[in-house]
């Protein structure tokens, strides 16, 4: 049975924080959780969105200075601060309370190469200007009370994402499919905005759609130097990244088949 740990609200939703020991979540509305993690365990990721989103790790391998659009529970920071722990990290959270909830009660924490700006995401990006603010990787999780983000729906975010991008650099995006004309729209947004440079992963049994966008051309050798790094993103991760790459051939088989089968 869960237990109610805190129960408060941002300026567009509530917010509460449960506890299933070890299992602490939060939660928007509703039933659906936003974020969990286990307190004993932080760095291992409990909910099959926020693993899946990793798939995007085949391709490129977080170096440098990394973006991550939505803070939660901080599900992700824990997982990047923990195998890449040099790594500078930036998390865009536009709620100053998921901030303080984020460090006080899911144990977020201050380092020195975490920054956490409390800024609008499309804000943000458009203050980004210069060769140093290059991502090789960008996560964007960024949702309102009970759907996805506004931002999620414009061509232009997404295309100020990907200047973002170093040349080799990707964006994974977690798109919610359960309504399927708000989904639509935000994969035709986020295809228009990588110019249609995108890969999709649709999460066996769960309405999570996570979608890879490109700042370069996806050709035979991106694909086939994902392929080759499977054994060691599993070894590193513990991740199961060869049931990701299957899923990207069953749902990408037109761009599969024409560049690797050939």
């Amino acid at each position: 049975m869960e237990k109610i740990v805190f129960q408060g609200t941002t300026s567009d939703h509530p917010l509460v924080v449960s506890d299933q020991y070890p299992l602490r979540s939060l939660r928007f509305t509703g039933e659906s959780r936003q974020s969990c993690i286990n307190l004993q365990e932080p760095h291992i990721l409990q909910l099959a969105y926020t693993r899946w989103m990793m798939s995007a790790l085949l391709f490129s391998s977080p170096r440098d200075h990394i973006l991550v659009l939505g803070l939660g529970g901080g599900a992700l920071v824990h997982f990047l601060l923990h195998h890449h722990p040099r790594l500078q990290i930036d998390v865009v959270e536009k709620s100053q309370a998921v901030i303080e909830l984020a460090r006080k009660h899911f144990g977020v924490p201050v380092r020195k190469h975490l920054h956490i700006y409390h800024q609008d995401a499309e804000l943000f990006c458009d203050s980004r200007e210069t060769a140093a603010d290059r991502y090789n990787l960008i996560l964007i999780d960024i949702f309102d009370a009970d759907a996805m983000a506004q931002p999620m729906y414009r061509p232009k975010f997404f295309s100020d994402l990907c200047r973002l991008l170093t040349e080799d650099g990707l964006l994974a995006a977690n798109l919610w499919g359960a309504d399927r004309e708000d989904f639509v729209r935000a994969r035709a947004a986020l295809q228009l905005g990588c110019n249609r440079q995108t890969l999709q992963l649709k999460i066996p049994k769960k309405g999570n759609c996570i979608c890879l966008g490109f700042r370069q051309l996806i050709s035979r050798q991106v694909l086939s130097q994902a392929r080759n790094s499977i054994p060691t993103c599993e070894q590193r991760y513990s991740l199961p990244f060869a049931r990701y790459w299957k899923r990207l051939l069953l749902d990408n088989p037109i761009l599969f088949f024409r560049l690797l089968m050939l």
